[in-house]
């Protein structure tokens, strides 16, 4: 089992949450399709809830609060940092913006919420007690995470610039595409950025997109109809494994990912 209790290195997507209208709706949702299970934070954290699968953390759950009440129901990826004061400095001499600045989460890390130079919304995690999901690829995890952009050569630059993304193009056709890694791991890919295509609507943003792996792509698809939710785009297979963009019943998008075996004979 892929259990990743370390600390992430930094610039690697390291946690996801889910902000929504109803979390008592999204915990019923996400239990049945991942199998989670939950559990409750000190009254302080604003009913943010840690979501379980197989008594490892994997993601989290909260509500929109007061004054966010038309924002819509979304994911937010988190890329790890050790220093966030730094971080949010770095992004934004490199175009970026910040929400928040950076906060304190009880004593699970400290937290900002962005934007980069093209427009994705993204998180920073500097981990203290919370290092971010402590299980990976593996059903019911987080398995990738990539930001997909309206100025693809723009996201290049800033992720570069602010994480130290070692970007490797892999697109072809009118694809593209870029995979990362990070100089400590050169082998490793952490991430991916790639170009919204031409055929989406235009009305897409720029954004970061989690994926979630799944033992049978096309089964969770068809329970993610079933509990509510929908299928934005039909299980389809992939160099790295048949995937699926659906969104949730509050209307939440995110990703399922059957991942091809590794080298090895193992889930990749």
């Amino acid at each position: 089992m892929p259990v990743h209790e370390a600390a992430f290195e930094p610039g690697t997507p390291c946690w996801a949450d889910v902000i929504v209208d109803e979390v008592d709706g999204a915990r019923a949702f996400y239990a049945a399709l991942f199998d989670w299970d939950f559990d409750e934070l000190p009254p302080e954290a604003g009913g943010y809830v840690l979501a379980y699968r197989d008594g490892h953390v994997v993601a989290g759950l909260g509500p929109k609060g007061p004054g966010r009440e038309e924002m819509a129901s979304s994911w937010t990826c988190y890329l790890a940092t050790t220093d966030a004061d730094a971080t949010v400095a770095l992004a934004q001499s490199s175009g970026g913006v910040f929400f928040t600045e950076p906060l304190k989460v009880l004593e699970l890390a400290r937290m900002a919420i962005g934007a980069d130079a093209a427009g994705a919304v993204y998180g920073i995690w500097e981990a203290k007690t919370h290092t971010g999901a402590d299980l990976v690829n593996e059903a019911g995890a987080l398995c990738w995470a990539e930001s997909l952009s309206r100025d693809y050569p723009l996201s290049l630059s800033f992720y570069r610039d602010v994480f130290g993304y070692r970007l490797q193009e892999v697109g072809g056709d009118g694809f593209r595409y870029s995979i990362a890694t990070l100089e400590s791991a050169p082998d490793r890919p952490v991430s991916g950025v790639g170009a919204i295509p031409v055929e989406a609507p235009a009305e897409l943003p720029s954004h970061w997109m989690p994926y979630f792996a799944v033992d049978d792509c096309d089964r969770a698809a068809d329970l993610v109809t079933e509990l509510g939710g929908s299928v934005l785009q039909p299980p389809l297979d992939t160099p790295n494994g048949r995937v699926s963009l659906v969104a949730g019943p509050q209307g939440e998008t995110f990703s399922l990912m059957r991942m091809n075996p590794a080298p090895d004979g193992s889930d990749g």
